[in-house]
């Protein structure tokens, strides 16, 4: 019986080759990207701002309005709330964040791909990650680059980013990825 379910899962895999491949050529390529974002959470408060990505390991999400940003440098992802001067760390490869940063992404070393879903505009993957949460990633169908996201976490919070105004390896200040903590003045 084992061995069969593992024949199953490698044929399961296999068969998403095509459009995988298809990315991964697109993703690995791509060395830098800028965005705007909109990020909704459980359906219901709505985001705006840039999202900057450097490979590897650099991202910045800066939010219009809202007191936080998230930062990687490299090794941590770091979720800063201004009002309180709080910074978070968390490893980048133990978050879906992991995915965006890699130098080069291979779907089949990041976790069991469950479903692939293709239309003429987009192409759905959806993945469980190995902390417990499953995220299905949008591509474009003709210029296979990431368009947006979904993550339910292991909490079962529902995070939806979508991306618009994609520029690609276009030049990015280095300042943007250096956390800076704004230090409160009695």
């Amino acid at each position: 019986m084992r061995i069969l379910f593992i024949i199953v899962i490698l044929f399961c895999q296999s068969s998403f080759a095509g459009p995988l491949e298809n990315i991964e050529k697109k993703v690995n390529a791509t060395t830098s990207w800028q965005s705007d974002f909109i990020q909704t959470t459980n359906g219901q408060a709505v985001e705006q701002g840039k999202l900057y990505v450097e490979k590897p390991g650099k991202l910045r999400f800066i939010y219009k309005n809202a007191p936080y940003t998230i930062y990687a440098d490299g090794t941590n992802l770091i979720y800063y709330d201004e009002n309180i001067d709080q910074p978070t760390y968390m490893e980048i490869d133990q978050t879906p964040a992991m995915l965006l940063l890699k130098d080069s992404l291979k779907f089949i070393d990041i976790g069991l791909i469950k479903k692939i879903t293709t239309t003429e505009k987009n192409i759905q993957i959806e993945i469980d990650l190995p902390d417990g949460s499953l995220i299905n990633l949008s591509f474009d169908a003709k210029s296979y680059f990431l368009n947006g996201w979904v993550i339910k976490d292991f909490q079962g919070n529902v995070i939806n980013v979508s991306l618009s105004n994609i520029k690609v390896d276009q030049p990015i200040n280095k300042g943007l990825f250096e956390f800076k903590r704004k230090r409160f003045l009695n």
